[in-house]
């Protein structure tokens, strides 16, 4: 077609838009009848003529003109504005007190990262292959393929397999690659997926950026389309499907809205959801409610159904609610089948929510440079230069490094975070979650205490004298809120009622205008719509609830004289009250009364210890746990010149902690973990954990004190190990025809420390044999460092050389004579040991059970006390030989029957597993290697005592 007829028709075009325009306008106007019909018949003409004139041009129904801000009519226009105006920006005044009231949202927006991955095989510089990958998927199929001698990889998918189409990813192909394949792997952002997908559901946790993301691909479509649009979005090179009209429904309040059914018993079609767009479009776009309808149904739309599952439901309605809005989504395809759809929900709740035909992906963690552009772009925002926000980003980061995980791993605490470092840089951000929290409500807060023009502020509005009685009153509110709905996930809903009960104004005159104000104004308290013509409320974070609840039980208390509501919560709804309670500790410290953390743990504990007959069915053994939590949050630790009821609540709680660790199943094994570290700081007495004293030739030395277990020789004196499934252990049967003692524990890091503190470390008697540049083994930090910890960060060498100093030591001490000896184990004396004569798979059974060891599985993350787990001890009562830290027997791993041989450099057997490795490896028959100049694999020891197995090597020990 020649240039000139195209500019001609694009012109006509346009002119038949702004027909139609006028013609709506003065059929909304119109009161007569016939004109309103004369106008819709122009209209009707108008739009024909527009289809005529573009196919003309070659566009079909769902293609876009080639320039869509000069083609759209002033209606379109016009739509694009105010949904920009409603969702495009954001307040930054508390960050920043002097920038104006709202900045742009794509000022600050950064891409969020998901559990999808994106690797390129390379080679001779070419792109050879390429796949996606899970980041979410279990590991255990990876580790058996290490067993295989393979490279552990996540199973390999075509995007086809996954729902995704190919040409967005081959886009990425372009990039500059390395040779190979494992360092090729990209971490794929959203914008890459709601590209590759027509039909996406996007799960992230609150304030994970879902919803941003959505608004800022809503910004960047109308970017597209808007004219004389002067702001810095622009669509990313990844999206190729044009400048979609994008249509943004926020389903909690469609849910709640007049056009949603109102019984549970009626599911919603496409044409509810229409009513609901309708009803929503302002008055002057009444009439471009045919166009928006026209983009949907022929594939020129993009449709946002911004969190599913945050929709509001009553009490036990939930399954109803959830075949309502599933439903909703099943008429939609049918409806608007050709136009795209994005979903966003949080993850936990997705199961119940899942979409037929749609596929999904997780919003992941940010990493170090999210989070470092997230704080430029908002120092950036609020006036810093380039150079000043860039170094406030990379110390702010700095800073973040040190704080827990889960306080940095979204855009929400990154947003408070920055806001905070920046208020007071110099003293550094609050370690304590705590006190984050705390200074995270205080800003929302002062968003309410600050008057705008011709408006009162929520203080004024209630009739306060100051932000602490708004405070107080919102403490109270969180109270009611989590004791009556705090086992629901998320951010409960709260009624008008519930919310008048609390922030009732003292003028009444002024009652009307409390609502309206909430709504228009989110603090932490935020308003998704109207149920049942009624606003609903929620805090505008759980972790907020939480803090809030835990500051009006410290009030009570306070009247009360008393922390016996702490116990009484605690007890009664563990699951509940176990986040609350723990923050009662942060409240007591913010608000200057830390020395109070004493009463707290005296009346927590107000009583003996549970009977170890009721296992793991009471709900009073979390009182130790709160108990502990509050002394390592709070960095309580007992020290100096302590009163007496201070001395009896240390005894009381280390009582109460033993017990705790010596009964089965009294808590899950992260919180049974944190009590053991509470132990150790306090002080574990457990027989066999700790050390004891002894004067040998005038002076004081400190020994490990051991706890035995007796192993009987096997009947007829053999027994089975091995099993079929392991390639370098089969079952056989082999001989062991004598008994010996095996420590109940492994050795701690306090008893392994004596060894390194006697000041008898290099003394070359014990070193004696080995390789001469080992001689000693050079000492390796101890990676957790906690008393009653095995030792996790030993060779076999540093292993072997503990025993011939401790066989010495006890016998310079009198504690041991010369038929016997200390010594590592051999592996058949530890399988033994171990699993006995029955071929158990695991010390405690046949069935793994990831509560009674510490593995991977058990969410430890770290060594763990020793005898955390007493229902995990071998027939013989030996305990921690499934997990914890991997313990060197005397064997080569090679040639097992070689035991003497010191000389030697070859591997050495390590048996059990550790914290960190899967369940395979804690398996009874299960064995591993590590070369004997390698550190870091958790490695630790166990000992025998049993007559000489070699030869004496040393005669004396002046030393001792």
């Amino acid at each position: 077609m020649f240039e000139p007829r195209r500019q001609d028709l694009e012109k006509l075009i346009t002119d038949a838009y702004q027909l139609i325009y006028e013609c709506q306008k003065r059929a909304a106007l119109s009161q007569d009848p016939l004109e309103q019909h004369r106008l819709k018949r122009d209209i009707d003409k108008s739009r024909r003529q527009i289809d005529e004139f573009r196919a003309e041009l070659g566009l079909h129904n769902n293609d876009q003109p080639s320039a869509p801000g000069k083609l759209s009519h002033p209606l379109y226009q016009t739509y694009l504005t105010r949904l920009v105006e409603r969702i495009g920006t954001l307040n930054l005044a508390p960050i920043h007190s002097d920038q104006p009231p709202h900045l742009y949202l794509e000022a600050v927006y950064v891409d969020s990262p998901t559990s999808l991955a994106l690797s390129v095989e390379v080679k001779n510089g070419r792109v050879v292959d390429w796949w996606l990958s899970r980041t979410d998927q279990p590991t255990a199929n990876l580790e058996v393929e290490e067993l295989k001698g393979h490279r552990a990889e996540p199973p390999r998918y075509r995007p086809e397999q996954l729902g995704y189409q190919r040409a967005p990813f081959e886009a990425l192909l372009t990039d500059k690659w390395h040779n190979g394949v494992h360092e090729n792997v990209v971490r794929l952002h959203l914008i890459h997926l709601a590209t590759a997908c027509d039909r996406l559901v996007i799960l992230g946790a609150p304030g994970s950026g879902k919803s941003t993301f959505v608004r800022y691909l809503v910004l960047c479509l109308a970017w597209a389309s808007l004219d004389n649009w002067s702001r810095s979005t622009t669509l990313e090179t990844h999206w190729s499907h044009g400048p979609l009209t994008p249509v943004y429904i926020e389903l909690r309040r469609f849910v709640a809205s007049a056009s949603f059914p109102q019984k549970l018993s009626d599911l919603p079609t496409a044409d509810h959801l229409w009513d609901y767009l309708v009803s929503e479009l302002p008055g002057e776009l009444r009439f471009y409610a045919d166009d928006l309808q026209d983009d949907l149904k022929h594939g020129r739309a993009l449709l946002i159904l911004d969190g599913l599952d945050e929709v509001p439901h009553q009490e036990g309605e939930l399954k109803q609610r959830q075949a309502q809005l599933i439903s909703l989504v099943q008429s939609l395809r049918t409806r608007y089948g050709g136009s795209r759809v994005l979903v966003t929900s949080r993850p936990y709740a997705y199961e119940g929510w899942k979409l037929p035909g749609f596929e999904s992906v997780t919003i992941t963690a940010f990493e170090d440079e999210h989070r470092l552009e997230l704080a430029r772009r908002l120092y950036c925002a609020v006036g810093l230069n380039e150079t000043e926000a860039q170094a406030k980003a990379e110390g702010l980061n700095g800073q973040l490094d040190k704080i827990d995980p889960e306080l940095k791993d979204r855009p929400l605490f990154v947003t408070l975070m920055a806001t905070i470092y920046l208020k007071g840089a110099e003293q550094g951000l609050p370690a304590r979650r705590g006190a984050l929290y705390r200074e995270s409500i205080l800003l929302l807060l002062d968003r309410w205490t600050q008057s705008k023009p011709n408006t009162l502020s929520l203080v004024d509005l209630l009739g306060d004298k100051s932000s602490a009685n708004l405070y107080a009153r919102l403490a109270s509110l969180a109270y009611e809120v989590h004791n009556t709905y705090g086992e629901r996930p998320g951010t409960p809903e709260i009624g008008e009622h519930i919310l008048y009960n609390h922030l009732r104004p003292l003028h009444r005159k002024v009652i009307a205008e409390l609502i309206p104000y909430l709504s228009e104004n989110a603090g932490l308290l935020v308003s998704p719509g109207q149920n049942e013509e009624k606003e609903v409320f929620h805090f505008a974070h759980r972790t907020f609830q939480e803090y809030l609840a835990a500051a009006h039980l410290v009030t009570l208390c306070e009247k009360a004289d008393s922390f016996a509501l702490v116990r009484e919560q605690l007890v009664s709804k563990p699951q509940v009250w176990r986040v609350p309670t723990t923050l009662v500790g942060d409240v007591l410290v913010d608000t200057g009364r830390k020395r109070d953390l004493w009463t707290l743990l005296e009346d927590l504990l107000n009583s003996s210890p549970p009977s170890s007959a009721a296992v793991g069915s009471d709900s009073r053994w979390w009182l130790a746990w709160l108990a502990a939590t509050v002394v390592e949050e709070q960095e309580f630790w007992p020290q100096g010149d302590l009163r007496r009821t201070e001395k009896s609540t240390c005894a009381t709680l280390v009582e109460w902690l033993v017990a705790l660790l010596e009964t089965p199943q009294a808590l899950p094994p992260p919180e049974r973990a944190l009590c053991g570290r509470i132990l150790s700081a306090l002080g574990d007495p457990r027989p066999g954990v700790g050390t004891l004293k002894r004067r040998v030739n005038g002076r004081e030395i400190e020994l490990p004190a051991l706890e035995w277990c007796n192993i009987p020789a096997p009947p007829d004196g053999k027994f089975v190990v091995g099993a079929e499934s392991e390639s370098d252990n089969q079952r056989r049967e082999v001989p062991l025809g004598y008994s010996f003692k095996m420590a109940k524990y492994p050795i701690t890091y306090r008893q392994f420390q004596t060894f390194i503190d006697s000041g008898e470390y290099a003394k070359p008697e014990w070193w004696q044999g080995f390789p001469e540049e080992y001689q000693p083994h050079p000492l390796e930090e101890q990676e957790f460092e906690y008393a009653n910890h095995p030792c996790d960060n030993i060779s076999w060498y540093q292993a072997f050389a503990f025993t011939r100093w401790l066989t010495a030591s006890y016998r310079a001490a009198g504690l041991l004579g010369v038929e016997e000896e200390f010594r590592l184990p051999t592996e058949e004396e530890w399988e033994y040991a171990a699993r006995g004569t029955d071929e158990r798979t695991y010390p405690y059974g046949d069935e793994f059970d990831a509560t009674k060891g510490n593995t991977s599985e058990s969410g430890i993350e770290m060594t763990s006390a020793v005898g955390s787990f007493p229902d995990g001890a071998s027939p013989f009562g030996v305990l921690d030989l499934s997990g914890n830290v991997w313990e060197w027997c005397l064997n080569e791993y090679s040639n097992p029957k070689a035991l003497i041989n010191f000389n030697s450099i070859n591997s050495r057997v390590l048996r059990g597993g550790s914290f960190i490795d899967l369940s395979y490896y804690a398996a009874s028959a299960s064995r591993d290697y590590v070369n004997w100049n390698i550190w870091g694999f958790r490695s630790g020891c166990r000992v025998v005592l049993s007559p000489p197995l070699f030869a004496p090597l040393i005669s004396e020990f002046s030393v001792l």
